[in-house]
Formats: structure tokens, sequence, C-alpha cells
């Protein structure tokens, strides 16, 4: 009788402490997608995203409470309702402040999958591995109410491929599996969409367009039912995405590419052989030594 007690009264409290999130969340779950029209969480809004890279700038790449919190709350100060966690899960602290500040998250787990972008990326263990690790992020966030959204990828190489359209809806199945009648979406982060991305969009709940706003109007035409979020867009045209998600009903919102700078990677940014960046000194801003992103004066 007294481990059933306790173990209920644990539950009571697990409870208080999630309704108190619910209450913190603006607009709060569940995610209701009505095609034709706008994106429903009990009010009708859109989402005004911003990818977010996993570095804590200067700090690295360790998670410390604190700086988890003021990266949220500094996108919460400007506007932002929305936050993709590109190109990972992120810490539990990243999603605790996304719960009390009243973000929505968009969490992504793979940036490959058996192809890979580099030698010694995801895709060396992705067969082995991909089932576990796409678990326990669900598992472990599933009750988050930030989470609206889970991507099972990004820019993957393979999506032209047939096995690359297989692994998306095997994927999609997977998570639909892990989260049932959740409300959440899946979806998948597709750069420059054409024609040739109709396979592997299809599995999708949410098809996610990568710098492809061409697109928003041609393919409700071919694809009235298809949901879009626009999941990467540069800063500078970050007024026109937003304004297009509200201009089209079936547009969910847009990702800023990226919304906070971030240590830069290949073939971004400014490289040097010598390691010298002195002789930019009052060229080029400094956000440019780095990725270039998040800098725009209009984000």
């Amino acid at each position: 009788m007294h481990r059933l007690l306790a173990h209920i009264y644990f539950r009571l409290r697990l409870r208080s402490d999630l309704s108190a999130a619910f209450r913190a969340l603006t607009p709060p779950r569940p995610l209701s997608l009505r095609h034709g029209s706008h994106i429903w969480l009990q009010v009708e809004t859109k989402m005004y995203g911003g990818c977010v890279h996993h570095d804590n700038g200067p700090l690295g790449s360790r998670t410390l409470d604190r700086a988890e919190w003021r990266r949220v709350a500094s996108l919460k100060s400007n506007g932002y309702n929305a936050i993709r966690t590109s190109h990972n899960p992120v810490s539990p602290a990243f999603i605790d402040a996304c719960d009390r500040l009243g973000m929505l998250v968009m969490e992504e787990a793979f940036d490959c999958w058996e192809e890979g972008k580099n030698t010694d990326d995801y895709h060396v263990v992705f067969d082995a591995w991909w089932q576990r690790d796409m678990t326990s992020m669900v598992l472990r966030d599933q009750n988050r109410p930030s989470i609206v959204m889970w991507s099972i990828g990004n820019e993957i190489p393979m999506r032209r491929t047939p096995a690359g359209v297989n692994l998306s809806h095997v994927l999609t199945d997977y998570v639909h599996q892990l989260d049932p009648g959740s409300g959440r979406a899946v979806t998948s982060a597709y750069p420059m969409v054409g024609n040739d991305a109709d396979a592997f969009l299809a599995p999708l709940d949410v098809a996610g367009y990568n710098y492809s706003p061409d697109r928003y109007a041609l393919d409700h035409e071919r694809f009235p039912a298809r949901v879009i979020v626009g999941t990467e867009s540069f800063p500078a045209s970050s007024y026109e995405m937003w304004s297009l998600a509200w201009q089209y009903s079936w547009v969910l919102g847009d990702f800023i590419w990226t919304s906070i700078d971030y240590i830069g990677e290949s073939a971004i940014g400014h490289s040097t052989v010598s390691g010298d960046v002195d002789y930019l000194t009052g060229g080029e801003p400094f956000a440019w030594h780095i990725s270039f992103c998040g800098s725009s004066p209009s984000v």
C-alpha cells in the first residue's frame, strides 16, 4: 500500500508540473492540420521559426542549462515562436526552456541515412542505430508540450533513390508507431523541391521545403492536400517567407537558416589556409568569419 500511494503521489506531482508547462506554452498543443486552412493549436497561428545549430558559440558544444535557456529566450524576445533543431536532437535543458517559454519545436533526428555527407558521419552506423536513436528521441520528448513536429531527416543525400524513398516510408511509419494519436506531424527537410521529390514527400504528414518558396503555389495545384512548411530560408528573406505563409493557407510557416549564428561548416562562411583573418578587420562583419547566418538586420 505504501508503494502504491507513493507512486500515485509522484504521478500527481508530475501532472502538476506538466500542467504548468502547458499553461506556459502559447499556443499549446494539440496540433491539428487542416488541409486548405491554417495550422491550429487551439488558436490559428503560423510558425515564425528559426533553425538552431547544436553549438553555443564560443562556449562550444557542451550543454549548459543557462546557455540553452538564453538561446531560447533570445529568440522568443525577437519574435520567434518556433525552433527547428538542426540537425539532431537537442538537450533536455533546451526542450525544457522551450516548454517554459512557450516555443514550438520541430525536433530533428538525422542529417543523413545510409548514404553520408562525410566519410565518418552517421551513415556509418545508421543501419545499426537509427531505430534505437529515433526511439530514444521520441520516447524522451513525447510528453513535452513544446514538441509539435518530428523531422526524420535533413537534405538526405539518397532522397532521389528508391532506397531513400523506401526509408522515408519506413521512418515515418516508425515514428507514428512510437507516438500514436499525439497529433504531432512527421516531416523531413527537402532542398530545392521539384517534381522528383513527390515520392519521397508522399508518406510525410508535412512536406518540408528548403529554399523552395517558388513551389508553394505550383505544388498546391498539383497536390491540394499537401501541407507544407518552409524548413529553411535565408535570413534576408524572412519577411517575405513569413508573408507567403500567411498568403498560402497550406503553408504552416517558415524556419530561417539560421536564427542564431554558429561555428561554420564546410562551404559556408570564410576559409583561410593560414588561419589568419586579421586582414579582414574593418571589412566584412565579424559574423562573416563564421557562418554569416542570422546577422541580417531583417531578422
